[in-house]
């Protein structure tokens, strides 16, 4: 018993043209012919054989190492440029480079690097000026508090035994003063009788006698007043007084500290925005001193295709972009393609002879040195297909090492080489002429019908790998299984269908959303590759990035110190409110204990000096009429003139007593009604004044409030910003979201879509690779509608993976779709003017599980073969 299949193209593949072109490629890759089969008729198949089967492919050398040339300056002009292909010594200048613009860079660089340290100067400057008027200002203060503190400590100790002695020597004086001026008139009064002197002698006498006894009585009042204790408004005005001046003093420093603080805020700014200046210069000094690129190794110079695009369009090369390439020698290598079922045969190390294009008679040997871990469609590596369409045939790319490299073979050069296995397989073997190849596999003709056949051809002989099938059923003729029409595929008893190997669980890795345009990849894992969550994946780099990180990092800083600045303010105008308050309230406390002693208290010190002006004035002026009353009794003895004299001096007399007495009736009334007046209207002026400084105060208060809050969003929308801009800093590190294998993807690199590799420029959001879960591979196939009623998820399934072999594999439906599509019908795509009607049959999409997928070392995208246990 045997089972056949039908064998249907994976989708999106039909064998039009093209694609018989490809197979017919694909047959000459394999080295095979189809000889006349009336010459083998007579040939017999052997019984076992060895041999070592070989594949053919077109080759082409390229290097393994190579050095990349990256532009060290922001969008400048080349003027000068070593031509491509040209050979460089290892120092030999490469690329020079207009450098007006990193001078012209430079220069603006350096006015604002002048202006900013000017402006900060003038600014810290000025905080500084202020700073030493508050701490002099705060001196005198102080001094001023050394004085009505000095005032206070003596009113408390009043009465001093000082104050009493000094006023009792006074009085003592004074008694003794009087006591000589009654002896002294006395004398003149016994004199004035012996007619000794004249009258106006004892009346000088008798004045002098009176103004002392006044001056006496006044200084016995004195001593009285001395004696007593301090008045407790004198001490609550002068402790009144005191608070004021320690509130300004408060004040004072309380300002000196937000001027210490603000300047501290500003030099820190200051410093971090001549930082930002000073880096900003480093940099245009570093470019200015890469006027030239030097090659960093000989080599031949390849430009990169972004660069010959930039050329093309007269556009600028940006900083860190890939110029060229500088490939080693020694690297050198070839690099081809093998079909997917030949992957099995073919393992790193097996020989391989080379015939270059350029040496077409010399035949080189070499060996292979590595195959991709990962298949890939024709299409893709060849560039036949359009657009997103494949043709369903997967090659794996190869890497083959020459023994002795040829030193006169430039990079890109086209070859045939010939891969052999290094070791023999072995098995039985018919004539070559007995195979028939279709679909891409060897078909023998068994028991009459031809039928798909494991094995390899070696030499003019096919060697057996299928252990179904046995010599003696086959013959080198028969017959192939009936088609229904040409739209239809092969049918037989079994059904069939052909489909990629996919991961049952693939996780796509893609570029965070990152707002920037000039992303690099500077670093990637290698594909095929094991890895775990949270492991590296890629690392890009992006200019823009660091720059807007570095710019709004300066502008946090700057942000932060205004907010800072308006933190200050606003404690200042609390402080410098409750000082204003606080003093406002102690001045009209003052005010209210000045207008209570206007209204009741009479200073007994000031009644004292009144009574002593009146009494000396009286005296004073009786003395100054009796000189004038003298004069007038005798005038022949006086002159006019001396008359005047004494009339003015009489005058006087009399205005200073009416003034002494208006002085001490003021005194003995306590306060006239306008002294009355006065103090109320300074009471309520005081009051009015406290009313309106706390409106004042709460209003700038508040204002100082919301000047901060809006400091603080400004400030708080700045850091929200510099945490996205390091969020997207930080997602230039991909990790990998979970475990499984990696598989790099297209990407455009200017020119045109390639492998993902590092130097590449990447977006927002593109689809860098993808990671695998090998240990659940699963087929996704297309199965007809008719076969709809034989279908249900469970049933067991038979795969077959060409690239892996003989083996076959035991599968499960695991999945149906829904909803049916469409047929594909081939001849829509190969004609403009083919027939559009909708096809008559739809299928429906199965996927079918692999049994045991983890013990083997499966890749996706292989081809399998799923045969379905029910006959068509």
């Amino acid at each position: 018993m045997f089972t056949t299949r039908i064998l249907r193209y994976p989708p999106g593949f039909a064998p039009g043209r093209r694609r018989r072109g490809l197979l017919l490629l694909g047959m000459t890759c394999l080295g095979i012919t189809l000889p006349c089969f009336s010459s083998m008729a007579g040939a017999r198949p052997l019984p076992r054989m060895e041999g070592h089967p070989s594949v053919s492919l077109r080759v082409q050398t390229f290097a393994r190492e190579q050095e990349i040339v990256t532009n060290p300056i922001r969008w400048s002009q080349f003027t000068y440029r070593v031509p491509e292909g040209a050979w460089v010594e290892e120092g030999e200048v490469m690329f020079e480079f207009d450098m007006t613009i990193p001078e012209d860079r430079m220069k603006g660089v350096e006015n604002k690097l002048a202006e900013t340290e000017n402006s900060i100067a003038i600014r810290l400057g000025r905080i500084r000026e202020q700073l030493i008027d508050l701490q002099d200002r705060k001196a005198q203060l102080k001094d001023q508090r050394a004085v009505q503190e000095a005032r206070l400590n003596y009113l408390r100790v009043l009465p001093r035994k000082e104050d009493v002695a000094i006023a009792r020597g006074r009085l003592e004086v004074a008694k003794r003063n009087l006591e000589a001026a009654q002896l002294e008139r006395d004398t003149a009064k016994s004199r004035l009788e012996r007619d000794l002197i004249a009258p106006v002698i004892l009346e000088q006498a008798q004045t002098a006698l009176d103004l002392q006894k006044a001056r006496t009585e006044y200084a016995q009042k004195r001593l009285h007043v001395t004696q007593l204790p301090a008045h407790p408004h004198d001490l609550r005005i002068v402790e009144l007084r005191m608070a004021n001046l320690d509130l300004e003093i408060e004040k004072l420093q309380g300002e000196i500290n937000s001027r210490e603080e603000i300047l501290r805020i500003e030099t820190r700014s200051t410093d971090r925005q001549l930082e930002e200046i000073h880096r900003e210069k480093s940099e245009v000094e570093e470019e200015l001193r890469h006027t030239r690129v030097l090659a960093p190794r000989a080599g031949v110079v390849i430009y990169t295709s972004r660069l010959k695009r930039e050329l093309a369009s007269g556009g600028k090369s940006a900083k860190g972009m890939a110029l060229a390439e500088l490939p080693d020698p020694e690297s050198m290598a070839l690099r081809g393609r093998i079909p997917e079922e030949m992957r099995s045969i073919f393992n790193p190390g097996d020989p391989v002879s080379v015939t270059l294009n350029p040496m077409p008679d010399v035949e080189l040997r070499g060996h292979l040195h590595s195959v991709s871990p990962l298949p890939r469609d024709l299409a893709e590596s060849s560039g036949l297909g359009d657009g997103d369409e494949e043709t369903g045939v997967k090659v794996y790319d190869v890497v083959i090492l020459l023994d002795e490299p040829p030193g006169n073979v430039p990079f890109g050069v086209y070859g045939q080489a010939q891969i052999r296995t290094q070791s023999p397989v072995s098995g039985p073997a018919v004539p070559l002429s007995w195979t028939r190849i279709r679909d891409g596999s060897h078909h023998l003709s068994v028991n009459g019908t031809f039928r798909s056949v494991d094995g390899h051809p070696v030499g003019a002989h096919f060697i057996i790998q299928d252990e179904d099938v046995k010599l003696a059923d086959l013959s080198p003729d028969g017959t192939w299984p009936a088609r229904l029409n040409e739209e239809d595929l092969l049918d037989t008893d079994r059904v069939a269908a052909s489909g990629q190997l996919q991961p049952l669980e693939s996780i796509a890795v893609n570029v965070p959303a990152i707002r920037s345009w000039d992303m690099r990849v500077t670093r990637l894992v290698p594909e095929d590759t094991q890895v775990a969550k949270g492991d590296i994946l890629a690392e890009l780099d992006s200019e823009r990035i660091n720059n807007q990180v570095n710019d709004a990092s300066a502008e946090v800083t700057r942000r932060t110190g205004i907010r800072e600045s308006a933190a200050e303010d606003l404690a200042l105008r609390e402080r410098e409110g409750a000082f204003q308050l606080a003093r406002a309230r102690n001045l009209l406390e003052i005010r209210k204990l000045e207008h209570e002693s206007v209204e009741t208290g009479v200073s007994s010190s000031q009644l004292h000096q009144a009574a002593l002006d009146k009494e000396t004035a009286e005296i004073q002026l009786a003395a100054a009429r009796r000189d004038l009353a003298r004069i007038e009794r005798a005038p022949e003895l006086n002159a006019p003139a001396e008359r005047r004299r004494r009339e003015r001096d009489v005058r006087r007399r009399e205005l200073q007593l009416e003034q002494a007495q208006l002085q001490l009736r003021q005194v003995q009334q306590a306060a006239s009604p306008v002294e009355r007046s006065l103090a109320r209207l300074e009471l309520a002026r005081q009051e009015s004044e406290l009313a309106s400084l706390e409106s004042s105060t709460t209003r700038r208060i508040s204002q100082a409030e919301s000047t901060l809050r809006r400091r603080t969003r400004q400030e708080r929308w700045r850091i929200n910003r510099l945490n996205n801009l390091l969020e997207d800093q930080e997602s230039l590190v991909i990790r990998s979201p979970g475990d499984g294998l990696v598989k790099y993807e297209n990407l455009w690199d200017g020119v045109g879509e390639s492998k993902l590799r590092v130097g590449m420029n990447a977006f927002s959001r593109s689809h860098l690779m993808s990671l695998s879960d090998s240990s659940s591979m699963v087929v996704r196939v297309s199965v007809p509608e008719r076969h709809i009623r034989h279908l249900k998820e469970g049933i067991s399934v038979q795969v077959r993976i060409p690239s892996e072999g003989t083996r076959i594999w035991q599968g499960e439906v695991v999945k149906l779709e829904e909803i049916l599509v469409p047929a594909e019908m081939p001849s829509l795509r190969g004609s403009l003017y083919a027939n559009i009607e909708p096809p008559l049959e739809h299928i429906i999409g199965v996927e079918v599980l692999l049994h045991d997928s983890e013990q083997a070392d499966l890749k996706p995208g292989a081809i399998a073969h799923v045969v379905f246990p029910f006959s068509n």
